[in-house]
């Protein structure tokens, strides 16, 4: 059971590293994008049609695909002034508290967005001005979260000593 688990997790750990590296080619397309649409809006007086709803959905996909690789690499923002003093057995209990907290959150953010893309689908909703499918981003956000639960559980797993770090990198 023990080495499913790895290998489980080290499957979702390639796969995060994929999301990630598909979000730094995203921010490289959106820098190359804006440049030329500003380069075009000064020379000759014409943007790019739909070059605003194009960054906001290149957006989604940069942060929904950067979240999960964020918490496997341990990247978030953490400020510990009180919990750095505190023993450690303490400190790990706020973590496995924080980890299980978001857990229920996120969870319930997933489920809500699977509920609201079945509502969708057969809706063929479209973006304002590009006429994009809309159920395609809500997709990736339901992929992109449920890797970040996933990454909360592999957290969670090392945290409780079932699994070592060592084990899925």
């Amino acid at each position: 059971m023990r080495q499913a688990i790895k290998v489980g997790c080290r499957l979702i750990r390639r796969i995060t590293a994929g999301f990630g590296f598909f979000s730094g080619l995203c921010i490289a397309a959106l820098v190359l994008f804006t440049t030329v649409n500003i380069i075009l809006r000064a020379t000759i007086k014409a943007p790019i049609f739909g070059s605003i709803e194009i960054t906001e959905n290149m957006m989604v996909l940069i942060a929904l695909c950067a979240i999960p690789y964020t918490q496997a690499k341990k990247g978030h923002i953490a400020v510990e002034v009180v919990a750095e003093r505190l023993p450690r057995k303490t400190r790990t209990g706020f973590h496995l508290t924080a980890l299980v907290l978001a857990l229920c959150i996120f969870v319930f953010i997933v489920w809500r967005n699977v509920v609201e893309t079945a509502e969708i689908w057969d809706q063929n909703k479209v973006t304002m001005l590009l006429s994009l499918p809309v159920v395609i981003f809500l997709i990736i956000i339901c992929i992109g979260l449920s890797l970040y639960i996933l990454e909360l559980i592999i957290d969670y797993l090392e945290t409780t000593g079932v699994i070592g770090s060592e084990d899925v990198n």
